[in-house]
Formats: C-alpha cells, sequence, structure tokens
C-alpha cells in the first residue's frame, strides 16, 4: 500500500539507503538542514529545509505533509562521537519537537532510531525484556524519548516502534571498525586495534534498512533489536576484511585486561515481525 512517509536523518548513512529503499514504494518526505543536495540522490522527494530545534518550524513542516509513517534517524553529534550532556539534551529536545509535530497530524505508524546502548553495560545475549539503563547523557535522552514518544503515540493512536541496532556496519560509513581499516589499508598504515579481543554483534547496513522498509507493512509496535544474533571479535573482523583484501596483516595484538561480548537477541522481531539479517558478516564486509 502507497503511504505518505516522513524521515528525518535522510542524508546520514542509513537514511540515505532507507530513501532508495522506499521512495519506488511510498511518497517520501525529508527534512534537511543541508541546501547543497545532489539532485540525482533525492530524485521524486519532497524536501524540507528546516531545523528541528525550531518546534514551531518542524510542526508546521509535518502538518503541512501530514505523513501517515515517521522515521526518526537524526540525532546530532553521533558522527563526531559528541555523547556529552549538551548535545544529548540537544537531540533529546529535537526528537520531542517532533513528536509534537507528529500528534497534530493523522500519522499512524511512528518508528524511532535506538541503540544497544540503552542496555547499559550488560554483557551476553540481550533481549527487550531486560530493563533500559541509563549510564550516561546518550542513553539517558535515549531512554527519555523512548518513553515519551510511547506515551504520545498512544494518544495519537498511532503504532510507535522503537529499534534498537547494534554494531551497524557498511556501505557509505564514514565512521568505525570497517571504514578505519580500509583507510588505514589505503594508506598503507597498520590500524592501532585497542580492543581486539572483545566481540560486538555486527549488523550490516543492509539488513537495518530492510528492517524499516518491512515496518511499513506492519501493525502493532514495540521494541525490536536489530543485530546478527551472534558476537565477532574485533580481531576476527579484521582478519576476515585483510583476507577479503588479500592482504597480510603485519602488525600484533595488544594484551587487553577487560574484554566485553554482547549480542542481540533477534527472536522477538522473527516472531513478530518476520525479519532476520540475511547478509553474512564476509558478504557485507
Amino acid at each position: 500500500m502507497n503511504m505518505k512517509v516522513f524521515l528525518t536523518g535522510g542524508t546520514g548513512f542509513i537514511g540515505r539507503q532507507i530513501i532508495k529503499g522506499l521512495k519506488d514504494k511510498h511518497d517520501l518526505a525529508i527534512l534537511t538542514r543541508q541546501d547543497n543536495l545532489k539532485k540525482e540522490d533525492f530524485e521524486n522527494i519532497q524536501i524540507y529545509h528546516g531545523d528541528l530545534s525550531d518546534k514551531k518550524g518542524i510542526e508546521n513542516i509535518v502538518t503541512n505533509f501530514n505523513p501517515d509513517s515517521a522515521i526518526h534517524l537524526a540525532w546530532g553529534g553521533i558522527s563526531e562521537g559528541d555523547y556529552s550532556l549538551k548535545q544529548s539534551i540537544i537531540n533529546f529536545e529535537e526528537g520531542r519537537n517532533f513528536l509534537r509535530g507528529l500528534s497534530k497530524t493523522n500519522c499512524k505508524k511512528i518508528i524511532f532510531a535506538g541503540s544497544d546502548q540503552e542496555y547499559g553495560r550488560r554483557e551476553g545475549k540481550l533481549n527487550e525484556n531486560m530493563p533500559a539503563v541509563s549510564i550516561n547523557p546518550f542513553t539517558t535522552a535515549k531512554n527519555s524519548l523512548n518513553n515519551f514518544g510511547r506515551e504520545i503515540s498512544k494518544e495519537m493512536g498511532a503504532d510507535f516502534y522503537w529499534l534498537r541496532a547494534f554494531y551497524v556496519y557498511g556501505l557509505g560509513q564514514k565512521k568505525g571498525l570497517l571504514y578505519n581499516l580500509l583507510k588505514n589499508i589505503k594508506e598503507g598504515k597498520v590500524p592501532e586495534i585497542k580492543t581486539p579481543f572483545s566481540k560486538h554483534d555486527f549488523i550490516y547496513v543492509g539488513d537495518i534498512v530492510r528492517a524499516f522498509i518491512d515496518l511499513q507493512d506492519k501493525k502493532g509496535g514495540g521494541i525490536y533489536n536489530l543485530g546478527s544474533g551472534y558476537s565477532t571479535s574485533v580481531r576476527d573482523f579484521m582478519e576476515i576484511t585483510y583476507k577479503l583484501m588479500e592482504i597480510n596483516y603485519n602488525g600484533s595484538f595488544i594484551e587487553q585486561k577487560e574484554i566485553s561480548d554482547r549480542w542481540a537477541d533477534i527472536s522477538k522481531i522473527k516472531r513478530e515481525i518476520g525479519w532476520e539479517p540475511k547478509i553474512s558478516l564476509e558478504e557485507g564486509i
């Protein structure tokens, strides 16, 4: 069914690929601060120039488009690694402004991007029944926005989805392990690996994007993990990358005192949504 979908963060790593998957199926609008967008990347998309900090402005934009579905990816400071209190407060307030704007529309589906960091410092298999833990300004802002989103969606009669993405990697990323490995290889440098034996749940961006797209046809709402369902050490990820590039790694691995190991329990989203990852680690890299 064709729907009107409004997207924030559409110029980012994940957002650009969600646009590619949605624009041929739905009427799509994005919000951006950028003025120099490449037209070929955003053809047949309604572009609104605005700022989520402008409460009245975002309300006018969202009510003008009047979406059936909304996706919120925007989160300032991520690319710079800014998880400070100041930036977290800004992100919370901007997300709240977006929700308030949506409350003035007929939107019936709201999808927000969460993070595995909301589980705090827990190790092992992480499932959605575990209570969220606020361990820093970033997780406090995410948890607070999740709570606010659920409550305002109830008032609207809208389905509210909160998707906790684990360690996302893939095409178009400008930071992260894979980006840094390939950058070092290109420059002929040996990468410095600070936590080679820690394990993460690496999930390819294409699988993440497919979850956001699949949810356009679902009803219900809830919190869902987005991960591969298993953990891989940083060292193994690196060795796979070097093997695929047909390059020998000549560096050494430092001794690591504390080793973390966590991964997503994805049984809930498999059961209720029918989503599961399709891209293997080797294929994704």
